[in-house]
């Protein structure tokens, strides 16, 4: 067996030669940062749109794997993302058993320890750069460097909801901040199973959550899929699970209320602001001055799924609307004050 460094070496050299020889699918972004050269490799929108039965099974990991390239013209893998998860396809029988964790709505980062320059710092990168505002953002919730740390790629869910749509209520999507979904070490890119990561996070800090993986029969689980496919609010209303099979696959399952509701969006007091605000600026502004009902039937025509009663969910919509009602009496009470 090769030692560990000549892998990686092969690794980088291959990734980059499939990249090179496949732009069309693979798109390649080149930075300098100190003493070397960091290539970022991102799925183009080509890749997107490639189904599961026509996938090429060397598009793995290179969504988001960062090589770095010395003034030798040496290449190593400093980031090896996730493999690329599927959704799970809804007339397959699910195993008897899986391990089940939340789908979150955010941004996926991906954080390495490296040393850059002879000093070791945090290597923080999105799926499509490591200069984004995002990456910078995530990189001040980490936590100090320690040697329990070292040689460990983590990946994290970005949550944000100031700045990503997420379909989610700000309650349900979760505090703003990083969530620990997996780890995998560096040198085999074996995964840590959950009991390793309860524990690894306790020298996270307080900054970094771990989501909950729980391990369930398929059962339960179509039980906890039921709970959400029926919600009774628009903060019951979840994106979804990702399930891991014993076997090491990941697959991701979408409530279908947060497939049809996700495109729409929430009310509540930032979104009913923007729309006044909007009308204000509008050619229907004249109707502002109509009473509180012209009002509320403008700012309605933000939200046509709240009037469509072929829409479905109605216990999700008409707390929708009387939140909405409420929402908007309460603006105008507050401008006149």
């Amino acid at each position: 067996t090769k030692p560990k460094v000549y892998q990686n070496r092969e690794n980088a050299d291959r990734s980059l030669r499939y990249a090179k020889n496949n732009q069309h699918l693979i798109k390649i972004c080149v930075f300098e940062k100190g003493n070397c050269f960091y290539v970022i490799l991102t799925y183009t929108n080509t890749v997107r749109k490639i189904s599961n039965y026509h996938w090429d099974s060397r598009l793995d990991f290179l969504g988001g794997k960062v090589i770095r390239q010395n003034r030798e013209g040496i290449n190593e893998v400093v980031i090896n993302p996730i493999q690329k998860m599927w959704t799970w396809e809804p007339h397959h029988q699910l195993p008897g058993q899986i391990f089940v964790s939340r789908l979150w709505t955010g941004i996926c980062i991906f954080a390495t320890i490296l040393d850059v320059d002879g000093v070791l710092e945090w290597f923080v990168s999105t799926k499509t750069s490591f200069l984004c505002q995002y990456s910078k953002s995530a990189k001040s919730f980490l936590p100090k460097i320690s040697s329990s740390l070292m040689n460990i790629t983590f990946c994290f869910q970005f949550i944000d909801y100031e700045n990503i749509f997420t379909g989610e209520s700000h309650l349900t999507c979760g505090t703003k901040g990083l969530y620990l979904i997996r780890a995998w070490k560096n040198s085999d890119f074996s995964l840590l199973n959950y009991n390793e990561l309860l524990s690894i996070n306790k020298v996270m800090g307080e900054e970094i959550h771990l989501s909950e993986q729980r391990l369930m029969t398929n059962e339960q689980f179509e039980g906890l899929v039921n709970k959400y496919n029926h919600p009774e609010t628009r903060m019951d209303i979840r994106k979804g699970f990702v399930i891991n099979t014993m076997d090491g696959r990941i697959f991701k399952i979408m409530t279908k209320p947060w497939i049809k509701f996700s495109q729409f969006p929430i009310v509540d007091e930032k979104n009913i602001k923007k729309f006044m605000y909007d009308l204000c600026k509008s050619k229907q502004k004249s109707n502002l001055l109509s009473g509180r009902q012209a009002v509320l039937n403008e700012i309605k025509k933000f939200y046509p799924h709240l009037t469509d009663t072929s829409f479905g969910y109605n216990q999700v919509r008409i707390h929708e609307i009387q939140k909405l009602e409420i929402l908007v009496n309460e603006t105008i009470d507050k401008i006149i004050s």
